[in-house]
């Protein structure tokens, strides 16, 4: 459809009540941004679960795009727990000379489990398997900004299955 036709046409002209982009293409209205906010706090209520309080920006950014995650073939050792949810979470170490020089982390599990995996990843490279094993919930908590009381217990599922993983390296 051309520009005149759009613009002769009253029926196709955008709604004056609803958002529109510069171009006059009708995006949402109020009641229609509304009920997309509420769908979407709903949706990621599912992914990251139930919580007490609101999750840090650094816990939504790691829970939506896990860094470090994945396995490692080549690893010299590998941890694994299964929580009292159910999740699963792995981690993999990859070491030189007993510093920890890669590591990689899976998880089966809620959008917290998965920022904490992120975090475990990234807090032990570069430190050796005795620094590593220093690593804590408490350090978990601090490098997310916090989580809600009803997900703290994932920090400590994580420390087990970094245990877990240190515990295996030669």
């Amino acid at each position: 459809m051309n520009r005149r036709s759009f613009n002769s046409n009253p029926s196709l002209k955008p709604d004056a009540s609803k958002s529109r982009t510069r171009r006059g293409t009708v995006i949402m209205d109020k009641t229609e941004i509304e009920e997309s906010e509420r769908v979407f706090r709903k949706l990621e209520a599912l992914w990251l679960g139930k919580a007490s309080g609101p999750f840090s920006d650094r816990v939504l950014e790691l829970a939506y795009e896990p860094v470090r995650m994945g396995s490692m073939d080549d690893a010299d050792a590998a941890g694994r727990v299964t929580d009292d949810c159910g999740d699963v979470l792995e981690v993999f170490l990859k070491t030189d000379s007993g510093v920890i020089t890669d590591a990689s982390f899976l998880c089966d599990g809620c959008g917290a489990s998965m920022a904490c995996g992120s975090a475990v990843a990234q807090l032990v490279r570069g430190l050796t398997v005795v620094e590593a094993r220093r690593i804590d919930a408490e350090a978990i908590l601090d490098f997310l900004g916090g989580l809600p009381d009803s997900h703290r217990h994932t920090a400590d599922d994580w420390t087990a299955s970094l245990a877990d993983a240190l515990g295996r390296v030669k």
